[in-house]
């Protein structure tokens, strides 16, 4: 099997450890792959742990004398005396399923040289003290955008907070992180790290943090791997805890979630269509996700999906329907071993020139749930700019097929970003389309030609809606 193109060091947890065997192919399609992520991991020294303790007990003790903190409220030992929320937040708009995984739980094994984890299994690394939750899929374009935020998990009183320091680490290091550390009325303390540079709240040491607020921005700083969160929690005392309750949690009987997950969760994070293979790069390199909505007959499609924890109990059945809901394809995927922390699969199909124009669906039945991704068949025009958003240009109560230029235009550049020709585009320039809203500004874009000219969205359904053009000052405007 060929891996995800990428710097993180495999977890040593047995259902990775098979990573190298091929995915059996149960469909026949053009072209088509099974793949394996390998999922970030972090570690710190006891000479940082120690430091950070300590200045933590010297914040805590000056807002005690300052009257800043209040008594943490008695709660039996190990006891909750807090019930945590999930500590991400994907961006609002953000239509993925799912951006996450959980590559590592605390582990409870105080040997050096073995693991547990509070549900017995081997989901950790020796002497991990938290849990880490990692972005998947395209995780760094995902910091880029600032697309997953660290939000507080209970109440609290900030006491502490790093930031400053360089965030796109892929291997094991001492470099420092970017960190907020909030204390609970019980005297419990949650440790939110490796987050973006300049994400890092800005309230004062001392300032109330409530449940939900955003602390900053998941990426990769300090002795990280790769984009993800490490969230740990510690009693009043100091003492490690694990918010997952479980047969073999040693540090304390209860859970401390609201609503604790479950120790698999198979979801599909997301699933896509594009025009040429996803390509997942190095560490710390973006993703190239190639992604389009729109596409013409006679157009290659890849249909991607995106899973984590995906597991061999049941297969995922896709199915790609035609706009009055007859099958086009359909196939079934399973894995080999047990259990993936995160994987992905494409199947590559050629839509031919007799297919029905409108809006298709890519849709993936997995573990009793169903997935949908929407995307669109048209008709030739003068000039098909199609790795566009048929979602963000326009209100989605006005569903678009696709951006054509008006007939008769000249050459128009939009600022593409690989200057690779592809077919159906005018040009080497027009690669990338921005995400544009309506009247938004791109300074990277130009215009060759004419300063204002018309474009047309054909629709679905209903009459092409125009649009203008408009270069000036050096900055494109597109209203409609």
């Amino acid at each position: 099997m060929r891996r995800d193109v990428s710097s993180h060091r495999l977890l040593r947890v047995a259902a990775l450890v098979t990573a190298l065997a091929p995915l059996p192919q149960v469909a026949r399609a053009d072209s088509s792959g099974d793949l394996v992520a390998i999922v970030p991991t972090d570690e710190m020294s006891d000479t940082t742990r120690d430091t950070i303790q300590r200045e933590l007990d010297a914040s805590i003790a000056r807002l005690f004398e300052e009257g800043r903190l209040a008594p943490e409220a008695a709660t039996a030992p190990s006891a909750p005396g807090v019930l945590l929320d999930w500590p991400l937040r994907p961006r609002p708009g953000l239509d993925w399923f799912a951006v996450h995984g959980i590559s590592a739980h605390v582990d409870q094994d105080p040997a050096a040289t073995t693991i547990q984890d509070y549900n017995c299994g081997t989901r950790t690394y020796d002497g991990h003290h938290g849990t880490d939750i990692f972005l998947w899929p395209f995780s760094w374009n995902l910091v880029d955008d600032d697309a997953v935020a660290v939000v507080a998990a209970a109440d609290g009183v900030l006491i502490g907070k790093s930031d400053g320091n360089f965030d796109r680490n892929c291997a094991s290091n001492s470099n420092t992180w970017n960190a907020a550390f909030v204390r609970h009325a019980d005297g419990s303390v949650a440790w939110y790290g490796h987050m973006k540079n300049g994400s890092v709240t800005a309230r004062a040491v001392g300032d109330p943090i409530v449940t939900g607020e955003q602390l900053g921005i998941v990426a990769s700083s300090g002795s990280s791997t790769g984009p993800h969160l490490h969230f740990e929690l510690h009693d009043a005392a100091g003492a490690i805890l694990d918010p997952f309750t479980g047969p073999c949690n040693r540090l304390n009987p209860d859970s401390w979630w609201a609503l604790q997950r479950a120790y698999t969760e198979p979801t599909v994070n997301k699933l896509m269509t594009s025009f040429a293979v996803p390509q997942l790069n190095n560490c710390p390199a973006p993703g190239v996700t190639n992604e389009a909505f729109v596409f013409r007959p006679g157009d290659t499609v890849w249909f991607s999906r995106f899973y984590h924890d995906q597991v061999n109990t049941g297969p995922s059945v896709a199915t790609i329907f035609r706009p009055d809901r007859s099958v086009f394809r359909t196939w079934s995927s399973t894995i080999p071993d047990p259990y993936y922390a995160a994987s992905w699969g494409w199947n590559q199909y050629t839509i031919g020139a007799a297919e029905p124009l409108g809006k298709w669906q890519f849709e993936v039945q997995y573990q009793g749930r169903t997935y949908d991704h929407d995307f669109w068949l048209v008709g030739p025009g003068p000039w098909l700019l199609r790795n566009a958003s048929v979602t963000s240009i326009a209100p989605l109560s006005r569903p678009l097929a696709a951006i054509f230029v008006g007939a008769g235009a000249t050459t128009l550049d939009l600022g593409g970003r690989d200057g690779v020709p592809r077919p159906g585009e005018g040009d080497d320039d027009d690669a990338y389309v921005p995400d544009f809203a309506a009247g938004q500004l791109d300074p990277d874009a130009t215009v060759v030609g004419d300063a204002s000219r018309p474009l047309v969205f054909y629709q679905v359904s209903g009459a092409a809606t125009s649009l203008t053009l408009v270069k000036s000052a050096g900055a494109l405007t597109i209203s409609y």
